[in-house]
């Protein structure tokens, strides 16, 4: 009987959790984290996982606890492969916007909340696809706000200096006349 090994993340779209093993390998993979550190995070050794793994032994309480704790697995589909992957008990991503506050924020977390509990990898990749591009698009924005607020403060810095400029153009426009009108005032007074 050859030994299973952990799965890769990209199989997971493929991959039909049979046993606890199966269930448990499916949920190490899908954390995201090379096996040690999934090891290190949940409290057991990589031997110990393999041996989950390969169904040679059977979660611990504490095991189930740190799952449920850390990825709010349904202890009942780890066990015995009977209904969702995730609870679908309320969490406290709930509890960060205020319900009354923001209904639509409120909503939109909740959608969130459901997709990404679901397990399913193509509306997980696609929703995180999404919010990049909202990320993006955002960030953009942000950039744009700054861009017109410094070229309204250039213009207005230029529209200072136009002003200057204009003052000191009448005022030598000003003392140029004058300077005219002594003259002249002078070549009247020399010729008289």
């Amino acid at each position: 009987m050859s030994r299973k090994k952990l799965l890769k993340k990209e199989h997971l779209k493929l991959f039909i959790p049979v046993t606890i093993g199966d269930r448990i390998n499916y949920v190490a993979a899908n954390s995201g984290l090379t096996g040690s550190k999934f090891c290190k995070k949940v409290g057991i050794s990589t031997g110990n996982l393999n041996g989950l793994i390969n169904d040679d032994s059977n979660p611990s309480a504490k095991l189930c606890s740190r799952l449920l704790e850390l990825y709010d697995i349904n202890i009942n589909w780890l066990l015995s492969g009977e209904g969702e992957m995730i609870r679908r008990e309320k969490s406290d991503i709930y509890n960060k916007v205020d319900m009354d506050e923001d209904l639509e924020i409120s909503e939109l977390l909740k959608s969130a909340y459901r997709i990404l509990k679901t397990g399913n990898q193509t509306a997980i990749e696609y929703f995180k696809q999404s919010i990049k591009y909202l990320d993006l698009a955002t960030t953009s924005e942000d950039r744009m706000k700054k861009i017109e607020a410094e070229m309204a403060e250039v213009k207005k810095r230029l529209d200072a200096e136009n002003i200057k400029t204009d003052r000191r153009q009448k005022d030598n426009e000003k003392n140029q006349l004058k300077h005219e009108k002594d003259r002249s005032s002078d070549k009247n007074q020399a010729v008289g």
